[in-house]
């Protein structure tokens, strides 16, 4: 599939800032790599707030697809399961009500290791870039 005309906005959290860097820079990488050259990056400061973000993109109009990209580490609350949860929940929420595919890129990780192999080792945000690209595929074929 040619993805010349696609355009793409990635909504990435800034909480653990220089991880979250990472990960947006890989997937980022990808999307340039497989021709996208409309990419537009917005930036929010936690995970909670890309549902919210990710909302006012799509009433824009402007994008073929959107990733959000965020890390939440698991600490001594139950904050972290508040927060994955309710993230995952709010994105899948907008692709279950909307026309355009958002792909949930959120890291749940135990540790900060944990995250750092799956942005450094498994490349993560490559991944992520992939899982747009094929809803792409899916959307305009279907």
């Amino acid at each position: 599939m040619d993805y010349k005309f696609s355009k793409i906005c990635i909504v990435v959290s800034d909480f653990y800032k220089k991880m979250s860097d990472d990960l947006l820079d890989n997937c980022f990488n990808q999307l340039k790599e497989q021709g996208i050259d409309h990419i537009k990056i917005l930036r929010v400061p936690g995970c909670l707030e890309l549902p919210y973000a990710i909302k006012k993109v799509i009433d824009k109009d402007m994008f073929n697809a959107v990733i959000a990209l965020g890390i939440v580490i698991k600490g001594e609350t139950y904050h972290f399961e508040c927060v994955s949860n309710e993230t995952v929940r709010g994105i899948t929420e907008l692709n279950l009500l909307g026309d355009i595919p958002v792909v949930a890129g959120i890291l749940t990780c135990n540790t900060k290791e944990q995250a750092e192999e799956r942005i450094y080792e498994k490349n993560k945000g490559k991944e992520f870039a992939k899982t747009a690209l094929k809803m792409l595929e899916i959307n305009k074929t279907y």
